[in-house]
């Protein structure tokens, strides 16, 4: 189980509608969007609220990232992400 994966893409906004239209059947929504360098962050979530999907504009044509930390139960993440609140 993975507790979140993070993108980097060109055009946050066409990737945002395109993934809430791929993670709809899964009542996925976007759940919070924080200002970064001249664009913004995405997170978006499922029916537990909690962001687990994050989509941040890329910092150059050769920069892009896949971040997918893994967890062995969603107990950790959920409590570290609730801590940091």
């Amino acid at each position: 189980m993975f507790a979140r994966a993070g993108v980097q893409v060109a055009d946050v906004d066409a990737s945002l509608a395109f993934y809430l239209r791929v993670f709809a059947p899964l009542w996925m929504r976007e759940a919070m969007r924080i200002p970064h360098d001249g664009s913004f962050v995405v997170g978006i979530t499922g029916p537990d609220g909690v962001p687990g999907f994050w989509l941040g504009p890329a910092t150059g044509p050769e920069t892009r990232e896949l971040h997918v930390p893994s967890a062995p139960a969603t107990a950790r993440p959920s409590r570290l992400f609730t801590q940091q609140l």
